[in-house]
């Protein structure tokens, strides 16, 4: 898809064994059974997965494909290149997986690599505190 000002983009997708395209579920909706408003709680999760629910800032922030497929990404634009390629995709949609805790982790990894206030620390302290993080995640599980 296209920032505004209309840059087209390559989609590189992730491939999977079976020949298709594996997509990312970075954020879901769920209410739990024991909660004590569930239709309140219904009603907030029914209005996210509206199309203005969609078009929000809190969804705007979790920076992926809205469920409407009308509703544009937050942040991008369309163009026809852009439109064809996401349509390709799409269809190459075979399998599905839920970014787990660890990816979560390597993700702050990398922030933390890439942030401005720790550029004077030694990369293999940073390192080292992520995975260390990752490996107690591991151990619990």
């Amino acid at each position: 898809m296209s920032m505004s000002g209309g840059v087209d983009y390559w989609l590189v997708p992730r491939y999977n064994t079976e020949g298709g395209i594996t997509a990312t579920i970075g954020a879901f909706a769920a209410i739990n059974r024991s909660t004590k408003l569930p239709e309140q709680s219904f009603k907030v999760v029914e209005n996210l997965f509206t199309v203005n629910g969609q078009k929000s800032e809190l969804l705007k922030q979790l920076n992926g494909q809205p469920v409407h497929m009308d509703v544009p990404c937050a942040g991008w634009g369309s163009s026809e290149w852009n439109d064809s390629q996401f349509a390709a995709l799409l269809e190459q949609i075979n399998a599905a997986v839920f970014r787990t805790p660890v990816e979560q982790e390597f993700d702050r990894l990398m922030d933390s690599v890439n942030s401005p206030e720790n550029e004077d620390r030694p990369l293999a302290d940073i390192v080292h505190e992520h995975y260390m993080k990752m490996q107690m995640m591991l151990a619990e599980s």
